[in-house]
C-alpha cells in the first residue's frame, strides 16, 4: 500500500490493518480515520487525534467543518442583501477549491441552471483565451437575460451573474464587498 510517492507502508505479517476511528467532537458528524499496521498503536493514535483536534479548534475550523457536514450553505445572497447579484462561483487558484452561492431566481429550473453554467464556461474561455496578451483581469458582459462579470487575479477567479440592468461600477463594487465579507 503506498501512502505517498516516496513513502510506503508494509502490512504486518498477519496481514491486518488497524483503524482508529473517532468523531472530531461531540457536535461534529465528521470522523477521523487513522490507519496503522501496529496493533499496539491505539494510544499513539489517540494522541495524534488529540493534537489534530487542538489545531482545528485553534484555527476555528471545527464550526466550518460541522456546517459543511450538516449541509449548511455558506452563501445565501438574499441574506447578504445583494438583490441584483443572482449567482457567483469563486475559485481559489492556490488550492483549486470552489465555492458558490445558492441558486435562486431566475436560476430555478435545471435548464436555467445549465444555461448559467454554459454562460460561465464561455466567460472562462473568453477570459483565458487571450493568446500572448495573457488573461483579462476583469470582463464585464452585459446581456438581455443577465449581466456577467469575471474577475481574475493571481489568487482567485470569480464568475458572477447579475440582473441585466446592473452597471459595471455597481457590479464591481458588490463583488469587492462580497470578497471582503
Amino acid at each position: 500500500m503506498t501512502s505517498a510517492a516516496t513513502n510506503t507502508v508494509t502490512l504486518s505479517h498477519s496481514g491486518f490493518l488497524h483503524a482508529h476511528i473517532s468523531y472530531i467532537s461531540d457536535n461534529c458528524p465528521a470522523c477521523l480515520l487513522l490507519l496503522t499496521v501496529d496493533r499496539h498503536a491505539f494510544y499513539a493514535l489517540s494522541e495524534v487525534k488529540k493534537k489534530f483536534v487542538e489545531k482545528l479548534t485553534k484555527s476555528k475550523s471545527i464550526a466550518a467543518l460541522t456546517a459543511a457536514c450538516n449541509g449548511t450553505r455558506c452563501f445565501d445572497l438574499d441574506e447578504l442583501g445583494y438583490a441584483d447579484l443572482w449567482h457567483f462561483v469563486y475559485k481559489n487558484r492556490t488550492s483549486s477549491q470552489l465555492c458558490s452561492a445558492m441558486f435562486r431566481p431566475p436560476f430555478i429550473s435545471t435548464d436555467e441552471r445549465q444555461r448559467l453554467i454554459d454562460s460561465y464556461a464561455r466567460l472562462v474561455d473568453r477570459v483565458h483565451d487571450r493568446g500572448d496578451d495573457g488573461p483579462l483581469k476583469i470582463l464585464f458582459q452585459p446581456g438581455e437575460r443577465q449581466t456577467l462579470l469575471a474577475w481574475v487575479t493571481p489568487n482567485f477567479e470569480l464568475y458572477s451573474a447579475f440582473s441585466p440592468f446592473v452597471q459595471k461600477q455597481s457590479a464591481v463594487s458588490k463583488i469587492d464587498r462580497l470578497l471582503k465579507a
